[in-house]
């Protein structure tokens, strides 16, 4: 009876194998998590990506319908922030006849998925439904850029509609661009005076339609945007290159027809 004990005894763990196995599986998902949670990172940048790839197709075809005529801020009453930014500006315009969108508010192409603040538009509920911190947030992921924005209203125009066939280098115009660099340590796409956080790399949409990871320039006194940040780093609103190279300091402009973007 004592020799059946026994073996039952012997036939377990010890408390060392225990604690060696529990060794193992720690320093093997020390080793896995990290990769795990850089590929569900890539996916996210991929599907972000997708998403802003969905919205330069639908402006390249709103272009089409308008015969190469870009979106007038003057139907929304000059209010640029409801223009550019919010789910009911140019984003409600190209959603509902290009992106499937909803009758009311914007596809969820709008939408990084990394995006801490925005969520797709919810069309049983009519309303776009948010998490974190920010509540009652408005605005869309990708916003309209502002230079383009306020062509048609500033004596840049001399009265005349900005078309796609006066852009000066449409494969080199940032058209649409992230918010806020998600993808690249959270820095928003503008910086104030003197507080430089860090160089951003956001996704961007091009005048052409094509899409890319845009690393903002820095703009210098130096004329030297990709050197050392003045008190200004950078503001993903205005061009930096013109046909004299670099624009330096506070130079930088915001006409389609003359100027282009660094990096893109």
């Amino acid at each position: 009876m004592c020799s059946v004990q026994r073996r039952k005894r012997e036939s377990g763990f010890t408390l060392i194998e225990l604690l060696v196995v529990i060794a193992i599986i720690a320093i093997l998902a020390a080793i896995l998590f990290p990769v795990f949670s850089a590929a569900k990172a890539a996916g996210k940048q991929a599907a972000c990506i997708n998403n802003a790839g969905q919205v330069g197709k639908a402006m390249t075809l709103y272009l089409q319908d308008y015969n190469g005529f870009f979106p007038d801020v003057r139907r929304f009453g000059n209010n640029f922030g409801l223009f550019c930014l919010d789910y009911r500006g140019v984003a409600s315009l190209l959603s509902k006849k290009y992106l499937g969108g909803p009758k009311k508010g914007c596809s969820k192409a709008y939408f990084c998925p990394t995006d801490p603040f925005g969520k797709a538009f919810n069309p049983f509920t009519n309303q776009i439904e948010y998490q974190g911190t920010v509540t009652g947030r408005t605005m869309v992921s990708y916003m309209y850029r502002l230079a383009f924005a306020a062509y048609n209203v500033s004596p840049l125009s001399q009265g005349k509609m900005l078309n796609e066939s006066n852009c000066f280098r449409p494969t080199k115009q940032v058209l649409f661009h992230e918010i806020a660099a998600w993808h690249h340590g959270n820095y928003w796409a503008w910086q104030e005076q003197g507080k430089v956080q860090g160089q951003p790399y956001i996704v961007a949409i091009a005048v052409d339609g094509h899409v890319k990871l845009w690393k903002l320039p820095y703009i210098t006194a130096t004329g030297k945007p990709d050197g050392p940040p003045d008190d200004f780093p950078y503001d993903a609103n205005w061009f930096t290159m013109g046909p004299r190279g670099p624009l330096g300091g506070y130079n930088h402009q915001s006409d389609p027809t003359q100027y282009w973007d660094m990096n893109m």
